[in-house]
């Protein structure tokens, strides 16, 4: 499974907002896919991945929502990687990657990378009200 570094942190705050019901539906199937194979291995990415492929504003692996919005979310998940001391294309137990998420992640450093997200308000991750335990 293809996951983009950021989408680590939306998947632990995740809890039904999403842009519609298709993206809404996709998400809630992965997050129960890697809660039922915790060792199931995921590949770190920082492209479009299997929760993008049900967002409206991708067209064709392109994000459209705004001019700058691929570099800015791939900017995203370079920095998640970078404060996880993982790499674009690493291969990893969900729970390991997950594990490594819940120790290594402050809320400053969730303020600083989901600053400009659109989700943040609804997110439970970035509120730090709840850590997702895969």
């Amino acid at each position: 499974m293809k996951i983009r570094a950021h989408h680590l942190l939306c998947i632990q705050g995740f809890h039904g907002h999403g842009y519609n019901k298709e993206f809404t539906v996709n998400m809630s199937e992965i997050i129960e896919d890697l809660k039922i194979y915790p060792a199931q291995n995921v590949q770190l990415t920082a492209d479009c991945d299997i929760i993008c492929a049900y967002c409206p504003h991708n067209k064709s692996d392109i994000c459209t929502q705004s001019p700058d919005s691929m570099e800015r979310i791939r900017l995203m998940d370079l920095e998640v990687l970078e404060t996880i001391g993982l790499h674009v294309n690493t291969i990893i137990k969900a729970h390991d990657v997950f594990q490594l998420i819940n120790k290594k992640f402050k809320s400053t450093d969730v303020c600083k990378i989901c600053a400009k997200c659109r989700w943040k308000n609804e997110c439970l991750f970035f509120n730090q009200e709840v850590i997702l335990k895969i």
